[in-house]
């Protein structure tokens, strides 16, 4: 009776464990390249989608002021060409329907001989009464442009002395015996627009989901927002709508002269953009790649055990096939030292 090497063929831990760690790091590295790209053309695409739909916000509330723009100029025509009044409430009752058509934060006012006598509205304007626009220096120089053309001019954004910013079309009024004489000025029939109060209705009327920040600007002016908090980045879903608005009563003048155009920039962006989900997904792809990662190393170790006991279990045939010829008696043993099988002339 005879016995042999131990049935069971030991692993080489150190060969497994490095096999298992290379395998686990791959698929770690190959998860996070392939779901990384995934992510990032995702990320692109919604940055994309979140830019055409801002841009598209922003272009629809660019045309929205623009229009809103004409209709003061029509307004102010319209202003100019009732009676003449004589005090505070009469101007109100004469400019009742105009104030409504004007709506939020646009003050219809009149100036005769460019001296501001009425608003309406009064409130908030109540510092604006009786200022002498012509022997104002910041605002003299446009309305002498105005009266000596008798075109109407757009003025602004500047501040207001009622405080805040104002963008004003002003329209100089004539003796109608002698229209646009000199000596015959009669006063200015005035649109005031309050900013950011003129802008809020058009902007409440756009998508909530947006925030916007508007500027605009003559050609000889700093570019500064009338409407908005000014972010200081570019946000990348970012959309932008610029227009040169010619405003004038006159628009073939006004093409002549390019400091009469006025810049008009609307910015808009989403409040909450989608793209604020990518850290979270970055994170969970790392922890997927990790538990990939180790499902492979655990396969590995699997595959190394299976493949050993296939292994043990073909030599084990072997030997039992050669033993059963021997003459003598042979067992062969497991490694606990129990009989495992022996041949005939063993028992």
């Amino acid at each position: 009776m005879s016995g042999i090497a131990p049935l069971a063929v030991p692993l080489k831990d150190n060969l497994i464990r490095r096999i298992r760690l290379r395998v686990g790091a791959a698929t770690v590295v190959l998860v996070l390249l392939f779901g990384g790209l995934w992510i990032w053309q995702d990320y692109r695409k919604t940055i994309e989608d979140e830019r055409t739909g801002a841009m598209q916000e922003a272009r629809f509330l660019a045309t929205r002021i623009e229009r809103k723009l004409f209709e003061v100029e029509h307004l102010v025509r319209a202003l100019k060409n009732l009676p003449t009044a004589q005090n505070q409430a009469q101007f109100e009752q004469h400019t009742e329907e105009l104030s409504a058509l004007a709506g939020q934060g646009i003050s219809l006012q009149w100036a005769p001989r460019g001296v501001v006598r009425f608003a309406n509205p009064l409130t908030g304007n109540e510092k604006a009464i009786g200022h002498d626009l012509l022997a104002d220096a910041n605002r003299s120089a446009d309305i002498r442009k105005s009266i000596e053309s008798g075109q109407a001019r757009w003025s602004g954004p500047f501040p207001l002395v009622q405080g805040g910013l104002g963008l004003v079309f002003r329209f100089p009024v004539f003796s109608p015996e002698k229209a646009q004489e000199k000596g015959n000025f009669m006063g200015l029939a005035i649109a005031l627009l309050h900013f950011p109060e003129a802008l809020s209705s058009m902007v409440e009327d756009d998508d909530p989901n947006y925030e916007f920040l508007i500027f605009m600007h003559r050609a000889d002016q700093k570019i500064s927002p009338v409407f908005g908090v000014s972010w200081t980045d570019e946000a990348p879903g970012e959309g932008r709508a610029e227009r040169t608005l010619v405003l004038t009563a006159n628009r073939l003048h006004a093409r002549a002269a390019e400091e009469e155009a006025l810049q008009l920039v609307v910015r808009a962006r989403l409040k909450a953009p989608t793209r604020n989900a990518f850290p979270a997904q970055i994170a969970l792809l790392t922890g997927l790649a990790v538990l990939l990662g180790w499902l492979a190393s655990l396969g590995v170790r699997q595959w190394w055990e299976r493949r050993a006991l296939l292994s043990q279990t073909h030599d084990f045939e072997e030997m039992r096939g050669v033993l059963e010829h021997r003459l003598g008696g042979q067992l062969l043993f497991a490694e606990t030292g129990d009989i495992v099988w022996g041949n005939k002339r063993a028992s």
